[in-house]
């Protein structure tokens, strides 16, 4: 059993994917910081609207790069498969 657990832990997909939550977790507390901090310096509303849905873009899009980044060796063939 003991062996097994450590089959588990060391298996490459495994640190993959605890990495891939790590960066995500990240990526989605800077997101509220800087829209905490933009509620706070931007006092018009449609600005304030707008930084907030940028923020917004801008996380999911770093989202997508740290799962790339984990994910690129796995992303080869994809990449062969699409062109």
């Amino acid at each position: 059993m003991n062996e097994s657990i450590q089959n588990v832990l060391y298996d490459p997909v495994v640190g993959k994917i605890v990495t891939a939550v790590i960066g995500i977790l990240i990526v989605i507390a800077l997101v509220r910081l800087a829209q905490r901090s933009i509620g706070r310096y931007v006092k018009e509303t449609q600005t304030r609207y707008r930084a907030r849905k940028f923020t917004h873009f801008f996380g999911y899009l770093l989202a997508i790069v740290v799962l790339s980044v984990v994910f690129s060796d796995k992303l080869g063939g994809l990449t062969v498969a699409l062109g």
